[in-house]
């Protein structure tokens, strides 16, 4: 298991409503969150330092057993912040993070 799954941290109990996925690939990770209710408008991810921070709220009333304010944080050190894409599908919003590439070595010509 990676730092990246271990450095995930959800805040609150509502970690149990709005599930949360981390599926590997070749290039990196895809972050899967469920997050009913919520137009694209009312959702915001941003990076903090080394975290991705998924917020979600709105002013609209929504069905009592969902929350109006969500916030999920993952640590997202080794991954390009260059590169994030995400989209909100159906209630589920995907952010695709790649590895950062590693420089590969070369050879210095003295002149």
């Amino acid at each position: 298991m990676t730092d990246f799954f271990l450095n995930e941290l959800f805040h609150g109990s509502q970690h149990t409503l709005y599930k949360t996925d981390v599926k590997a690939n070749e290039d990196g990770y895809d972050v899967h969150v469920l997050l009913p209710g919520f137009k694209k408008e009312e959702i915001d991810v941003t990076v903090e330092g080394n975290d991705l921070v998924v917020l979600a709220q709105t002013e609209r009333s929504l069905p009592k057993f969902l929350y109006n304010r969500v916030k999920k944080t993952f640590g997202i050190t080794g991954l390009s912040r260059d590169s994030l894409k995400a989209k909100l599908e159906d209630g589920l919003l995907t952010i695709s993070l790649e590895k950062v590439k590693e420089s590969v070595g070369r050879k210095i010509v003295i002149s």
